[in-house]
């Protein structure tokens, strides 16, 4: 416990160290158990600050750049391939590879957060999302996305008994092989 002044008020911080849990929700835990058995008197205020304030901004930031980003992305691709479908089943990437991120998190009993500090704390969740999301996002990849792609891709059979409408095939006819 610290008490110290600034803009002449007296300001006394308490730090904690978490351990096992998420920033956002202890924070939460926190400030509903103050609100509900703390009265203070008239002229006296609580404030939530340090790495809950700074995980606050850096998620509203998050949340400006990141769908800008996709947006642009997307853009990029589009012009590249001149194709919605195709810009679309590429950036189908970026959800499969959060799925992997979660998962490895999860399975690790890390929880979810973003951190300002650095070191081997804050390093191993990151390598943990990375890796996970790119062992999902190649699996996915090798199962989703073929699926996807035939789906949106694949020639559409017109008639039932229409030869010309039917998908090519690789396997040669017994013509083929005899001329």
């Amino acid at each position: 416990m610290n008490i110290a002044r600034e803009a002449g008020r007296r300001i006394m911080a308490i730090g904690i160290f978490i351990k096992d849990r998420d920033m956002g929700s202890v924070v939460k835990d926190m400030q509903a158990r103050v609100a509900q058995n703390v009265k203070l008197p008239t002229g006296y205020t609580v404030g939530w600050s340090g790495e809950f304030e700074n995980q606050g901004r850096a998620m509203a930031r998050l949340a400006v750049v990141v769908p800008i980003s996709l947006l642009l992305i997307f853009v990029v691709l589009f012009d590249a391939f001149k194709s919605l479908k195709m810009a679309s089943l590429i950036l189908l990437n970026v959800p499969l590879a959060l799925i992997g991120g979660f998962v490895a998190l999860w399975l690790f009993g890390i929880p979810l957060s973003v951190s300002a500090a650095i070191g081997s704390e804050t390093q191993r969740p990151l390598a943990i999302v990375v890796i996970g999301g790119l062992v999902t996002a190649t699996l996915l990849t090798l199962v989703v996305l073929p699926a996807l792609y035939v789906a949106w891709f694949a020639p559409r059979r017109q008639a039932a008994g229409n030869a010309e409408s039917a998908p090519p095939t690789l396997t040669p006819s017994p013509q083929e092989i005899t001329s």
